[in-house]
């Protein structure tokens, strides 16, 4: 996978920070599971996340970066809005190219239980990506489901 380096990197920046941050937030850590993706979610504070992704899928790979601010904060619901930039990649037996996603996001999460929260946005998407035949680019709307299982 592509997206192995991002995780690295995050993962000691995460590791680095987490005396610091332990004393003053719970549940900052998550893996963010959805269809079809796998991720890394990060709370640097009450207010800010970062989530690395990446699309489990053998003929494409979409490694991407999410940033969100959370605007609302209640007891079991989350608000947020953010930012999403990602680098395409397919190859099938037909056809290989590459591109870009731009996306542009507002969703909530609820949290089922302590360590576990429904996670639900869409975007509007600008994406592009080329081929040696093709080259399509436009907007797309984007809608995600996830699973949120906090570790720590």
């Amino acid at each position: 996978m592509k997206i192995q380096p991002l995780i690295i990197a995050a993962l000691i920046l995460i590791g680095a920070s987490n005396l610091i941050h332990a004393e003053q937030q719970k549940d900052w850590l998550a893996v963010t599971i959805g269809n079809p993706w796998l991720g890394v979610k990060y709370d640097i504070s009450k207010r800010f996340s970062v989530e690395l992704r990446d699309v489990i899928d053998p003929e494409l790979t979409i490694p991407d970066l999410r940033a969100a601010f959370n605007f609302y904060r209640g007891e079991k619901l989350k608000g947020f809005a953010g930012l999403e930039y990602g680098a395409i990649s397919f190859n099938s037996d037909s056809l290989s190219g590459n591109g870009t996603l731009i996306n542009v996001f507002a969703g909530s999460e609820y949290r089922i239980s302590p360590k576990l929260g429904l996670s639900a946005d869409i975007g509007y998407t600008n994406i592009d990506i080329k081929s040696s035949i093709y080259s399509v680019a436009g907007p797309e709307y984007i809608f995600n489901l996830g699973l949120n299982c906090y570790i720590f």
